[in-house]
């Protein structure tokens, strides 16, 4: 699971209106372990997630092409890229992968206990054991078939 946070999501440019501070959206790649691709992949969208078939991604070598969207007049979240978002929207016009900290990997434990419990408003940071927002997000988003149990 990726969490990405962006520090403010604005509806309308220029505008508080139909914006807030904070934003926290993720992505899940689904990892076939006994052939390493990725199999599904799963983006959250506010507070709801959609999860996604191989045969429906588009893919940067191993990577999925996932897009933070501006959703008509309301806010952002996260979706697949399809065709119209050749080349990518982003002055490089390539896609981006931003610099990933692994949970043991952070400078410190206590900056990421402070990460970890920060108040972020109605944004929620999901890679955490925070009222198991870590194992719902997984249990609500699993494949159906797939022998996974987040709570194991």
């Amino acid at each position: 699971m990726y969490a990405s946070y962006f520090e403010k999501d604005q509806a309308v440019p220029g505008s508080s209106l139909g914006g807030h501070r904070h934003d926290w959206e993720h992505v899940i790649s689904w990892v076939n372990q006994s052939t390493d691709q990725v199999d599904y992949v799963t983006t959250t969208q506010h507070s709801s997630q959609v999860t996604y078939t191989r045969s429906q991604v588009r893919f940067d070598g191993s990577h999925p092409k996932v897009v933070y969207h501006k959703d008509g007049a309301g806010t952002h979240f996260f979706r697949l890229a399809n065709s119209n978002d050749e080349p990518p929207e982003n002055h490089y016009h390539d896609w981006r992968y931003p610099p990933l900290v692994d949970w043991n990997g952070y400078p410190s434990t206590a900056l990421r206990d402070t990460l970890m419990t920060a108040d972020f408003g109605s944004a929620t940071i999901k890679i955490t054991d925070k009222d198991d927002r870590f194992r719902n997000l997984l249990n609500a988003s699993k494949p159906s078939g797939i022998p996974f149990d987040p709570w194991a």
